[in-house]
Order: structure tokens, then C-alpha cells, then sequence
């Protein structure tokens, strides 16, 4: 009978629908998730600034990088290491890697067909973000693909939509979807960049990939949509690294 009832079990796991319900969390924790966010991208980085005191000026923006993600990654796995084993199921369910892929593939499309129209647009140009990132690829390469390409995407996704979105939802989630697009593209918003005409003409880039990233999530897990950001950024990363010969194809 025992036997019986384990394969029952182990049936029932590996036939778990794909569009099962997000486990919950509270929302005190979710809420925690984005203020761990915010503290460690506005005020965190004003402390690190003081450790890399001695780091040489081309290299301070990727070491400050690394410390904030890396203590906001710290800082939110232990909000949600508890609730961890709820998402079990999600993290052994290799459709929601498929799907994340998929979503990436789908953001890195938008774009690429995006900036070409944008380039048209005589005052386009990368945005800040984008140069910031662009400018730091030749210093600690290996670090900047764990941390841009992997780590950044996962403490966003808790951050935006386990935390923002999720919260949101339970009010109305058509609100949940614009308010967290919105705060996810603004965050991406070069606000010292003199030309802000950029930056506006890059911002619909993080709109549609917010919206596109909170559709994983709402309707498949925060694994798909972690996928997805972690494809869009790897591709963000290493593809330029190997057009500069940072790293050989």
C-alpha cells in the first residue's frame, strides 16, 4: 500500500499542470522583496562607493554592481528561503524553462526590430543603461555574465514581480500589469543622462519587456519568467562581448 501511494505521489507531481497557481507568500515578504530592491540600487550604492575607494575609476561602476547585486541577492533569498520548497514543483518542471526560453527569445526580437525602426529617430543613441553596461564588459568578464546575465535578472523578477506585481494583482491586475511595467522601466531610466530625448526612445523597450516578463510570471511561475530575463540578459551580455573581442565565439 505504501508503494502504491508513493507512485500515486510521484504521478501526481510529474502531471502537475503547467498553469498551476503561484504559491503565496505574504505579502509583508513581497513588499519586502521590492524595498530590499530599492535600498540596495539607491542607497546601498553610495556605501559601496566608500569600500572601492581604491578601485581604478573604470572599474568602480562594475564593482559597485557586484556588491549591491550580490548583498540584494543574499538579502532576498533570506526573506524567501522558507518558502522556498513551495515552489518545488515549479523548479522541476523543465516546461517552464522551455517557455522562459521562448519569452526571452521573444523580448531579444522585439528588440532588435525596435532600435532598427529606432535608429531612424536622429537622436537615438544607447540609453545609459545600456553604456553603462557596454562600458564595464572588459573588466572581470566572467563576473559580469553571473551578475548581469544570471543574478541581476533573478533579484528583478523578485523584486518586480513576485514583489510589485504580485502585490498589485490582488487589487486589479490589469494595474498590476501597467504599474510594474512602468517602475521596471523607469528603474532602467538614465535620469543624469543630458539627452533625454535617449532615454525616452529606449523606453518603450522596457515597457514592452516588462509587461511581456509579469505575462511569464502571471501565467506560468517566476522560473519561466526568471528564464526569460536571464536569456534576454545573457544575450545582452556576451553578444557584445564577442563583437568587441572580449570573449571569442
Amino acid at each position: 500500500m505504501l508503494n502504491e501511494n508513493h507512485n500515486i505521489d510521484n504521478k501526481n507531481t510529474q502531471s502537475e499542470p503547467l498553469l498551476t497557481k503561484e504559491p503565496d507568500i505574504p505579502l509583508w515578504k513581497r513588499l519586502a522583496l521590492f524595498g530590499t530592491s530599492m535600498f540596495c540600487l539607491f542607497i546601498l550604492p553610495l556605501l559601496a562607493y566608500i569600500m572601492v575607494l581604491g578601485v581604478p575609476k573604470e572599474q568602480k561602476d562594475s564593482a559597485i554592481n557586484f556588491i549591491c547585486y550580490g548583498i540584494m541577492f543574499v538579502l532576498m533569498f533570506a526573506i524567501i528561503v522558507v518558502d522556498i520548497p513551495k515552489y518545488i514543483s515549479k523548479f522541476k518542471n523543465w516546461a517552464n524553462y522551455l517557455i522562459g526560453f521562448g519569452f526571452g527569445v521573444a523580448i531579444i526580437l522585439f528588440d532588435i526590430a525596435y532600435i532598427n525602426l529606432a535608429r531612424l529617430h536622429p537622436a537615438y543613441g544607447l540609453n545609459q543603461n545600456e553604456s553603462t553596461i557596454r562600458n564595464s564588459l572588459n573588466f572581470y568578464p566572467a563576473l559580469q555574465v553571473i551578475f548581469l546575465g544570471i543574478i541581476g535578472p533573478i533579484t528583478e523578477e523578485l523584486a518586480h514581480r513576485a514583489g510589485v506585481f504580485k502585490s498589485l494583482s490582488k487589487v486589479n491586475k490589469i494595474l498590476a500589469y501597467i504599474v510594474s511595467s512602468l517602475i521596471f522601466a523607469f528603474l532602467h531610466f538614465g535620469w543624469t543622462n543630458p539627452n533625454y530625448i535617449t532615454e525616452w526612445i529606449n523606453f518603450p523597450l522596457y515597457v514592452v519587456s516588462g509587461a511581456v516578463l509579469a505575462f511569464a510570471y502571471d501565467k506560468y511561475s517566476i522560473v519561466a519568467s526568471s528564464t526569460a530575463h536571464i536569456t534576454n540578459n545573457l544575450y545582452s551580455v556576451i553578444i557584445p562581448m564577442i563583437v568587441t573581442g572580449v570573449i571569442h565565439a
